[in-house]
């Protein structure tokens, strides 16, 4: 029987450029009738309420649209957001308020943003000082807190490979990782895992990946035996 699922599907090639399209009836048709990003994309997410995908990479053109490291896609058509972040962008996440978050390598200096910033809409802003190393993954939980993982440190934080945003302040998340956190995720119960190549988070054995459960840094189960990159 010939299937009838439709949905969004989107096919994220790093080594090149993304490849987005209509999934309906087995039958790819193209976002846009013109190529897509004109450079690595790293990263995806969409904004559930609105449907909008946002990606973030190294590019700065998107079909025909002049877009620094990161942009939208409205169902339609490509637009920037804003004069965009410049860099590489690794992580995209949205907030319950539609507001965005990109994580990755750069500096902004007209933003006073460096390696993490926000769109509300209209206007891209800083969070606070971000930090001094690449982040890799973003996650937001219901209660509007950040969560950003990577390879950073922030002595003055001591915060080591991850740190979380709330109320408008860094801190850290125990002791950290010892290695790269790649990626993040939060449940309905606000407890966050992060997975990555460390061996060790809080100063224990967790192999990979680990659980946050708002007070410190568990294993999960026996972990994994290689990295864990999505």
């Amino acid at each position: 029987m010939k299937p009838t699922t439709t949905g969004l599907l989107f096919i994220l090639i790093a080594t090149q450029r993304v490849v987005c399209a209509n999934f309906n009836d087995a039958n790819w048709v193209s976002l846009s009738a013109f190529p897509g990003a004109n450079g690595t994309v790293y990263a995806m997410v969409t904004n559930a309420s609105s449907g909008v995908l946002y990606i973030g990479g190294s590019f700065n053109v998107v079909g025909t649209t002049v877009a620094a490291s990161v942009a939208q896609w409205d169902g339609t058509n490509w637009s920037s957001l804003g004069s965009g972040l410049g860099g590489t962008i690794r992580a995209l996440a949205v907030d319950s308020a539609g507001n965005v978050y990109g994580g990755g390598a750069f500096t902004n200096v007209a933003l006073g943003a460096t390696n993490v910033a926000k769109w509300d809409g209209s206007t891209w802003s800083g969070l606070g000082f971000g930090m001094k190393g690449t982040i890799l993954g973003l996650a937001v939980d219901g209660a509007g807190t950040v969560y950003a993982g990577g390879n950073f440190t922030n002595s003055s934080l001591m915060a080591t490979n991850i740190a979380q945003w709330q109320g408008g302040t860094w801190s850290p998340m125990g002791f950290g990782m010892n290695n790269n956190v790649f990626t993040l995720a939060v449940d309905g119960s606000g407890n966050v895992y992060a997975g990555g190549d460390f061996t060790l988070a809080d100063g224990a054995s967790a192999n990979s990946v680990a659980e946050w459960n708002g007070s410190g840094w568990s294993s999960v189960g026996a972990g994994m035996n290689g990295s864990l990159l999505l």
